[in-house]
């Protein structure tokens, strides 16, 4: 699976001895994976990584485009929560006024979701 990613998508590698190693795929052959990760500043250095040593690749995801998502379904709830309530005088206010929080938390929810990243490769 992992060989099917693009060259310099974003991943996270994870050892069997714990270590992460998050940067851009550099290359792929069936021992072995290159990574390019940041050092410090504006430096960068490849780690290769043995199949066997790999517990687990994860393909990183943008979170701000998991946040929008989030947001957006807030927006959604708190629109058919006004309209549930429209019947009421207070009814569309109180879509209004939860809006924020259904924006504030689905973008929160969405945002750390798409952090993770998509489970790519698993050692079995």
């Amino acid at each position: 699976m992992v060989e099917r990613l693009k060259m310099d998508s974003s991943i996270l590698v994870e050892t069997k001895r714990g270590e992460r190693f998050e940067g851009k795929l550099q290359s792929v052959t069936s021992d072995l994976m290159s990574v390019r990760v940041r050092v410090s500043g504006s430096y960068t250095q490849v780690v290769e990584v043995r199949r066997e040593d790999v517990s687990e690749v994860r393909r990183k995801l943008n979170p701000i485009i998991g946040g929008v998502i989030g947001a957006g379904i807030g927006i959604g709830i708190s629109a058919a929560l006004g309209a549930a309530t429209n019947s009421r005088e207070d009814g569309p206010l109180l879509g209004i006024a939860v809006a924020p929080l259904g924006i504030l938390i689905g973008g929160g929810v969405g945002a750390k979701a798409f952090k993770k990243g998509k489970r790519i490769y698993v050692a079995p």
